[in-house]
Formats: C-alpha cells, structure tokens, sequence
C-alpha cells in the first residue's frame, strides 16, 4: 500500500512539474547539437532531505570557468541561485530519499539552452530487502519485518559538485 502510495506521490510532482512547465513560455530552440559544455556548481550550505525545504531558493558557487571556444562565459566563483523542487523522502522496503534541483539562474547564460535538472539520490537498500523480503515470505508474518528497513537520507554537500549542461550552440528564438 505504501509503494503505491509512494509511487503515485512521485507521479503527481512530475505532473505538476511538467504542468508548470508547461504553462511557461519557452523560446523554440534547435536541438540538433550535442556539443556541450558542463558547468560545475556547488552548494554553499547542506542541503539535506531531512530538513530541507521544498520550493527554496538556494545558492551555488561556481567552481571552475566555463569556456567555449576559448571565450569565459561564467567566472569561477560566481553566485548562482537554484531552486530546491522537490524532496522525497526516504520509504519502507529500503526505498532512498531524493532531493531535485531546478531553475538555476546563471548570469552569462542562456536559461533556454542549460539543461539545469539534478537529482540526488541517498543509500538505495531495495537491492538488499527485496530478495530478503521473498525469502521470507513462506514464512507467514516475516516477509512484512522487511517493510521497517528504510532507505538511506539525501544530501548535497559543499563539496559534492552539481555538473550541469550548457549547448551553446543551440540556436533559440
């Protein structure tokens, strides 16, 4: 019951997520290049999903120059604000919490052509639970035990590095 609960919990903020988006206007781009480059950010504080904030704007240190054909598009060291999206929380059955990243503002750089989304994931225990789970079940009350082991918490450090994707080339209008 928890698991379908969880799942349809996740499927509703990526609808609301993508219903959001889709009530913004976006520029129409060509996505035909693949060329890339990463930006590297991060966190000026922990962000944790124990206590963090769904819908928080926190801020981001650049690490290292951003440069394409030897031209800075963003200096090391830049402030960068984000936005926490969403928080999942860790479940039963070893399921892990997660925290999204979104809406990353970078002077310097076009918004419509970063693909700004992170995801970070804590300590995934399915792999270990669910085996034990079906070992346990021909065992009438055991196999349920398994449904008090949690997934491990999320969190973003200072020194983890968020890498995003910056296409320079792609030509928006």
């Amino acid at each position: 019951m928890n698991k379908l609960f969880a799942s349809g919990l996740i499927i509703f903020f990526m609808c609301a997520q993508a219903s959001r988006a889709a009530l913004e206007p976006r520029a129409m781009c060509n996505f035909e290049s693949t060329v890339s480059v990463p930006v590297v950010l991060n966190s000026q504080v922990k962000i944790s999903s124990k206590d963090g904030l769904e819908g928080h704007i926190a801020e981001f240190c650049v690490k290292k120059d951003v440069v394409y054909n030897g031209v800075k598009l963003v200096s090391k060291g830049q402030v960068v604000k984000g936005r926490i999206e969403t928080i999942a929380t860790q479940g039963m059955n070893g399921i892990p919490a997660m925290i999204i990243l979104d809406d990353f503002d970078i002077e310097g750089l076009d918004p419509n052509k970063l693909k700004s989304y992170y995801i970070k994931r804590g300590f995934n225990m399915t792999y270990f639970v669910l085996p034990l789970k079906w070992a346990l079940t021909p065992l009438p009350p055991t196999g349920s035990l398994t449904n008090f082991i949690v997934g491990g918490p999320a969190a973003i450090k200072p020194k983890d590095d968020i890498i995003l994707k910056y296409y320079p080339e792609w030509e928006c209008q």
